[in-house]
Order: C-alpha cells, then structure tokens, then sequence
C-alpha cells in the first residue's frame, strides 16, 4: 500500500466538509480515503479551525 501526503489545504477542506454536515463515510467514500486518515482529521479538526486565517 502507497501512503498518499495530502496538501494542508487538502485537509481543511476535508474538515470543511464535515463542519457541513456531511458524515465521515460520505467523505471517506467521495474522496477515497482511509479510516485512519479519517480518524486523525477527526482528531485535529478543533486544532485545524483554531489555526484557519479568516
């Protein structure tokens, strides 16, 4: 298996996406990603917004 490194920008938009209202297997499913990956941006997404320029 090939770890893919996703762009910060990549992840906000992920969290963006789940501050939406879409659930995790809606994104996961959409944008191919995997559990663990899901998991960490779960994790990190208060630190991700707190970090976000307006």
């Amino acid at each position: 298996m090939v770890k893919r490194k996703h762009s910060n920008d990549f992840k906000l938009m992920i969290v963006e996406l789940l501050q939406s209202g879409q659930s995790v297997q809606q994104v996961s499913s959409e944008y191919d990603l995997d559990g663990s990956m899901m998991d960490i941006l779960w994790i990190l997404t208060p630190i991700l917004v707190i970090l976000t320029p307006l």
